[in-house]
């Protein structure tokens, strides 16, 4: 977060860690739209946990990063940074995937139905399961 090149001149203005924190938690919970950020202002024992002081409003966020956005340059060394941080040591463990990839034929409205790959009727519904 201190390599963040996202910096406010106004003494109103959000912290870097209220802001990424937010962001987080969003991503997190599968929110799609800004709009749905303001679900998040209940979330205060979330906000805790991440050293936060506040959830700032979706307006905040937005512009955020359209400040990242606009500094490209900072901003791309940043994330690459945060991305060798994450991935550092994972090559270095021998990993196994294993992976399932069953296909269900579901037919008419039920849940999960979608049309998709269907070996059997090329074209038709049904529900591809991985695990």
């Amino acid at each position: 977060m201190a390599h963040c090149p996202l910096s406010y001149e106004s003494n109103n203005a959000p912290s870097k860690r209220d802001v990424l924190g937010t962001i987080l938690l969003s991503v997190l919970l599968g929110h799609t739209r800004y709009a749905h950020m303001a679900w998040l202002a209940g979330s205060q024992l979330d906000a805790q946990i991440l050293g936060m002081s506040k959830i700032p409003s979706e307006d905040s966020i937005r512009g955020a990063l359209g400040k990242l956005a606009a500094n490209q340059g900072p901003t791309q060394r940043w994330l690459e940074g945060c991305f060798d941080r994450l991935g550092a040591g994972c090559l270095e463990e021998h990993w196994v995937l294993d992976i399932d990839v069953t296909v269900k034929p579901l037919y008419g409205k039920q849940q999960g139905v979608v049309v998709g790959y269907n070996p059997a009727k090329p074209g038709r519904t049904s529900q591809s399961r991985v695990s």
